[in-house]
Order: structure tokens, then sequence, then C-alpha cells
């Protein structure tokens, strides 16, 4: 393979990769990480740089998943309290850090260096992504308040004038960052953590390639702890090599699924571990409305009410102080129909995912279509899917699919 640049040897035994160089300077030192200080022979590693940003955020279909609560398990051998990931998962990494353990005592490893590659043990796993997005919704919350919502206190009366204010300002939003929990687990703002799929043994820098040099790659055990993974169904990732992700479908990993669930295959993996995170976002939305509205009144529990009087006061305008009251699910769902929220989630979808080239009543038409002859016991499900099938957005070229799903 041709390399990029002619790397002197001073630069490959003390690389100086960070994220504090300049774009020309980074490019150089990511260049010397990929091509020369990572090993090209087998096992490939997981290159989360280029290749699979979105592994264990997408199903093969290129669907935002979220983990199922019954499938996260926790991890015995930890550094810390309460860590967690995907059940099997967890089984191969205990499994592989045993086996680490036994390669010290036997003479298998080199005890005379730092003991990251030789005790393994758990420093961090599944990040939960309904409070990543909830810590999300709270940003969302300042946002509207201090810029927002500022010039337009005289347009909210109560929750059904706030309820136009508040879809202007998601709208708006959604243009910069993503408001559905769909969108923003998609960005760079949500690890990849969130999938369940990978357990670091470290928390070291992920900017900082002398520290991977000096405490993985130049390891003596690191060849081992490459290899080692590998037969446990796991693959170290090469920009962070503390990280070690499932190997999806590889035989290893499928035998760690299997011993729970014995009908998991390659086809069904993703519908038996994880559910649509789309199915949440109107759900989410609908709470936004609610919290939002009830933490606005209580900074602004007041407003002026215009009175014009009659002729007996020379329609003159009166002007009183009315209390706005704090709203409640049913008084949304009094409000907003079903339809209501298939057109509002449409709109926001074909906002955060730029758009498609279908016509936005065409889809409109087809949601409502969905919803009205669904068999489901949600039928917004229904109508929610379909807006999901046309906007998720295809980072991947369709014949990449499979890919996503095998490291």
């Amino acid at each position: 393979m041709p390399r990029t640049f002619n790397y002197p040897i001073s630069d490959r035994i003390d690389p100086a990769g960070s994220n504090d160089l300049s774009a020309l300077a980074m490019f150089y030192q990511r260049s010397l990480y990929k091509e020369v200080l990572y090993p090209s022979f087998f096992p490939r590693p997981q290159d989360t740089w280029y290749e699979k940003g979105l592994y264990g955020k997408v199903d093969s279909y290129q669907n935002v998943i979220l983990l199922k609560n019954e499938k996260i398990a926790p991890v015995l051998t930890i550094q810390r309290e309460r860590i967690y990931a995907a059940d099997f998962v967890v089984r191969a990494f205990e499994a592989f850090a045993a086996h680490m353990a036994r390669a010290a005592i036997d003479g298998a490893l080199n005890t005379d260096t730092e003991g990251n590659l030789i005790n393994i043990s758990a420093a961090t796993g599944w990040s939960c992504p309904r409070k990543i997005y909830s810590q999300h919704v709270k940003s969302l919350f300042l946002g509207f308040m201090e810029h927002y919502v500022q010039s337009r206190h005289g347009q909210i009366e109560d929750f059904r004038t706030f309820i136009d204010v508040i879809k202007g300002f998601l709208k708006t939003a959604a243009k910069i960052l993503p408001v559905t929990m769909t969108n923003i687990l998609l960005t760079n703002m949500v690890s990849p953590m969130v999938s369940g799929l990978s357990i670091k043994i470290n928390n070291f820098d992920a900017g900082d390639d002398s520290i991977k040099y000096e405490k993985f790659l130049s390891n003596p055990n690191f060849d081992f702890y490459r290899k080692l993974a590998k037969k446990y169904g796991l693959i170290v990732n090469k920009n962070m090599p503390w990280i070690l992700t499932a190997d999806l479908f590889s035989d290893a990993m499928l035998a760690y699924m299997q011993q729970d669930s014995p009908q998991t295959t390659k086809n069904s993996f993703f519908p038996d571990y994880y559910d649509l995170a789309c199915l949440e976002d109107i759900d989410n939305l609908k709470k936004i409305f609610v919290n939002f509205y009830n933490e606005y009144i209580k900074i602004n529990p007041f407003f002026e009410r215009e009175e014009l009087l009659g002729p007996q006061c020379s329609y003159k305008t009166k002007i009183t102080l009315a209390h706005r009251v704090p709203a409640t699910m049913n008084d949304l769902d009094s409000l907003m129909t079903d339809f209501d929220w298939i057109d509002f989630y449409l709109d926001l979808r074909e906002i955060e995912s730029e758009g498609t080239p279908l016509k936005r009543d065409f889809i409109r038409r087809i949601a409502r279509e969905k919803y009205d002859i669904s068999q489901l016991e949600r039928p917004l499900d229904s109508a929610v899917k379909h807006i999901n099938r046309v906007y998720r957005k295809y980072i991947y070229s369709h014949g990449y699919r499979w890919s996503l799903t095998r490291l």
C-alpha cells in the first residue's frame, strides 16, 4: 500500500498526534498512525475514523437503534461500579479477561511492562442514550428561554397558544442541531458506547497518539492482546486500542449470543436486541411540549390580558394580570391529534435530514394511510416508521449495508 508521506524514523518512535495541531499537522500525524504505527496484519482493527463511525448506532437497514433494557448486563471484571454492556459482549469480555490473566501466570505475557495489557478489566461500558438525549433537551430549553422566547412572551396566554411558539422554536433549532433522539444519536455528540457493543479497558485521551504508541502499540503484549481478542469475538479499535468491540456475526460472537438466546441469528439479531429509536420520538416531543411550558410558567406565571371597555368608558383598554395554568399530557392530547403529530414530526425530520426528493405532501399522505390501515396497537407507530424509512440518512451506500455489522 503506498504511503501518503515519507515518514522519518524519529516520527515513528515518537508520534506527536493530538487534537491541538493544525489541520495539516493533524493530517500528517493521523496518516502516520494509520499507515505505519498500527499493525497492518491480521486481525483487522475497527476503524472509527473512516469506516464505521455509526457501528452499533444503526441496524443493517440504517435505522437508528436502542439496546433493549433486558439485554443489558453488568460487567464483573471492573475498575469501578456499575459498568454495563450487551449481555453477549459481557460474556465474551469476561472469558477474554480470564484468558489474559491465565496467560500472565503461564508466562505467555511479558510481565515487566505496565499492566494495561496484563490485568484486563473494564473502565467504561454502555452509555444510556436516553440520559444523553435528556441532557440535550435541557440545552434546548436553555436556548429556548435565553434566546427564542424573550420576544414572544406576549404570544403566550396559555398552553394552547404556547404550542405554536414551541413548534416554531423546535423547527428553528432543528436547522442547527437535531431535535429528535433519532437524529441526535447519529451525531458526534453521542459516543458509540451507546450501542452496548464496546467495553473500554482504559479512559485515555483519544487525541493523543503518543499514549496509544507508548501504552499499547509498542507494548510487547499488544500482538497477543489483539489476536486473543479476535479469538473471543472482540476487535481492537484502531483509533483507541483500549476499546474492545463485538465482531458481530463472527463465529465466536454468535456463540456468545446464542448461550442465552439460541434462536438468535444474523437475520434476527437486531430485532432481538434493539428497538427503533424513531418509535420514541413523538413521545419525547410530547414531553418537551408539556415540560417546557410548565418550566416556562414557573418563571413567567402571569401574562397581561387586554380587555376593550364599552362606550361608557370611551372604549378604553383595561389591562389585567392573568395566571398561566400548568399543562398535562391530557391537555396536550385534547389540543393535538395524531395527524397533527404526524405533520409536525414530518416537518422536523425534513429539516433534520436536509430534505428528500419526494414531495412532502406525498409523504404525509402515505403516512396517514399507514396510520388508517395499521393493525398495530399504536397506529401512530406505523406512520412514524414510514416517515423514518423516507428520511433515514444513507451515509453509507446501500451495497455497504451488511458491512455495517461486520468488522
